[in-house]
């Protein structure tokens, strides 16, 4: 039973089986990693039986040599699973109950990766590679000077600004520094030393929280999909657009981790397990609450005081937890959990925070509709035109003038769109599916050509980070399509023409932690707007009277190159990391010039 327990916890998939073969038992990433629903699937059956068979005679030669031998082996093995061939580095050694071998037990790690990437790595060593490899080197380390003094200058202001720091500088400080340590991580991890593995490294992205979540419930669903157990998540309008930076994979793990506990929680009865997704402007928090048997207060303060815990199954808890306080140190978080025990109240809630982001530049959190507008919505799919006459309908009877247009094949879009006068392609909102399946074109490609300034791609592709470039280059947002029913539809009052907006500054910075310092310390009191897009300014820079202040990075990370018409405005200033030569019309200011930054609206 000891033993039992022991191995059930151990954090790599683990199998032990008789002397005929026949397997006795496992730990639950085993059962993952097999994709086996439960036990049953498993426990006295031999490998003739199993989704490997093919390799049987293999598996029962090394499983001969442990067992008569009395010796450990180690092998690399290719294991067919579902459809995919995983390449496993296996390890047997015997196992002995009182002095006798009574079977067989197996560590198995998968090293798919490492295998490609060592083969990878053989295939880079031609000279092409090698010159691509250093023009890749160049211009990333270019890149990182350039990064590297945004959130300095940010840090550096903060400091010097006050000595006692409240709670708003505080957040700069924790966001300053977390960049730092992102762009040197970047960096490090393109060029890692060739002894160090694909899973020695972590990729941080910048991740839709409410949609990762809403995925892991619903592979937690059909996983218990046998059990008298409710799982509670809803996506609301609060919580819809919110973003975290953290590594995808190890969130997604330590999540199911948790969600598996809670359901080990629970009695033979069922009950419910509730996942709450909450944010402020500081942190986003993913709570998971279950009615469970709850955790002993002996327990619950080793898991507080980050002791080792190796409760087993009864009990619910504990199972995983080392690995979720990795995951939340690793991505600047924050881990606490709460349980009471007994027949009135009992149960238990475990929460995981990480520092909210700011939204990145392709989101298109809103659509804005001006009372004359002609929206057309292209999709493959008329549940989809079902739905946003759903979301329209309410609107239309409030401003009948708005008109909506369904379509369904690409061209005939472009088409339509084609014979509308340049009046009214200025009144067009165009909302376009981006798979549009069995026609020449996609919807992005359809956005391109129709030359639609306000387009959004609505897509259930928007995590493809390619696609999601390829819309910045040609200034169009994306929007989730499992947020369709969510995103705010807004009536906005339309600019008349000739029409300027007076503000005492307008900054053009793709730091947008730069100038949120910026402005948070020195202009407060001030009317602002700031754009991370200079291409999104371009497409403004006319409102403006020429005498407004506009303040320049000197450099933009784009995904595509610009230019800019010098001669529409009358003040400029430019921010930089460094001093060069500009022209006379042009004020250059150092970002961690304080005395001059700070006068940026007088200069």
């Amino acid at each position: 039973m000891l033993l039992d327990q022991i191995l059930l916890h151990v954090p790599c998939p683990i199998f032990w089986k008789n002397l005929d073969g026949a397997f006795l038992g496992c730990n639950q990433l085993f059962l993952e990693v097999g994709n086996f629903h439960d036990y049953s699937q498993l426990i006295g059956k031999k490998d003739d039986e199993l989704p490997w068979k093919e390799y049987k005679d293999e598996y029962y030669k090394d499983d001969q040599y442990v067992i008569t031998t009395g010796k450990t082996i180690t092998r690399v093995e290719h294991i067919p699973l579902h459809g995919r061939t995983i390449i496993s580095e296996t390890t047997k050694a015997p196992l002995i109950q009182d002095g006798n071998i009574i079977g067989v037990l197996g560590i198995s790690l998968d090293i798919t990766d490492r295998k490609e990437k060592e083969r990878l790595e053989v295939e880079s060593k031609s000279h092409k590679a090698v010159v691509k490899a250093q023009e890749k080197f160049r211009q990333l380390v270019g890149q990182m000077v350039h990064d590297i003094r945004q959130p300095l200058a940010s840090l550096q202001m903060t400091v010097s600004s006050t000595k006692e720091i409240p709670e708003e500088k505080r957040i700069v400080l924790r966001d300053s520094a977390i960049a730092i340590t992102d762009i040197t991580s970047q960096l490090l991890r393109q060029y890692e030393p060739e002894n160090k593995t694909v899973d020695e490294v972590t990729e941080r992205q910048i991740v839709l929280i409410s949609t990762i979540l809403a995925d892991i419930v619903g592979d937690r669903r059909r996983k218990y999909k046998d059990l008298p157990i409710t799982f509670q998540y809803e996506i609301t309008q609060l919580n819809a657009f919110v973003f975290i930076k953290v590594n995808i994979s190890d969130l997604r793990r330590a999540i199911s981790n948790i969600i598996n506990n809670a359901v080990e929680a629970l009695p033979k009865a069922g009950g419910i397990i509730d996942i709450r997704l909450k944010a402020n402007d500081e942190w986003v928090s993913i709570s998971v609450l279950d009615d469970g048997v709850g955790v002993p207060k002996e327990l619950l303060d080793k898991i507080k005081e980050k002791k080792a815990v190796t409760q087993g199954k009864n009990g619910g808890h504990g199972i995983g937890l080392v690995q979720v306080r990795d995951m939340i140190e690793h991505n600047y978080g924050e881990f606490d959990i709460m349980s009471s025990t007994g027949n009135k109240s009992r149960g238990t809630t475990i929460s995981l925070r990480f520092p909210k982001v700011m939204d990145p530049d392709w989101i298109a959190e809103e659509v804005n509709l001006m009372k004359n507008d002609i929206v057309i919505i292209l999709d493959d799919d008329n549940n989809i035109h079902g739905g946003w006459d759903s979301r329209f309908g309410h609107i239309i009877e409030k401003v009948p003038t708005i008109t909506i247009k369904h379509f369904f094949d690409g061209q005939e879009t472009i088409n339509f769109i084609n014979s509308l006068s340049k009046e009214e392609k200025e009144q067009v909102c165009f909302l376009s599916d981006y798979e549009l399946i069995g026609q020449e074109l996609n919807g992005l490609q359809v956005i391109i050509k129709a030359k639609i300034k306000r387009s959004i791609l609505v897509t259930s592709h928007y995590a493809n980070i390619e696609l999601r470039k390829t819309a910045l280059q040609n200034k169009v947002r994306v929007l989730p399509k499992d947020l369709v029913h969510l995103v705010p539809i807004n009536i906005i009052q339309a600019r008349v023409k000739g029409e300027l907006v007076n503000v005492h500054m307008v900054f053009i910075d793709d730091e947008k932690i730069f100038t949120k310092t910026l402005v948070s310390r020195y202009y407060s009191h001030l009317i602002t707007n700031q754009y991370s897009n200079p291409f999104e300014f371009l497409d403004e820079v006319d409102k403006y009277p020429k005498d407004t202040r506009f303040i320049l990075d000197n450099y933009y990370y784009m995904p595509d190159g610009g230019t800019y018409n010098i001669d529409v405005v009358t003040k400029l200033i430019m921010l930089s990391g460094e001093e060069f030569s500009v022209p006379d019309y042009l004020k250059l200011v150092i970002k961690i010039d304080q005395e001059n930054i700070s006068k940026l609206d007088k200069i």
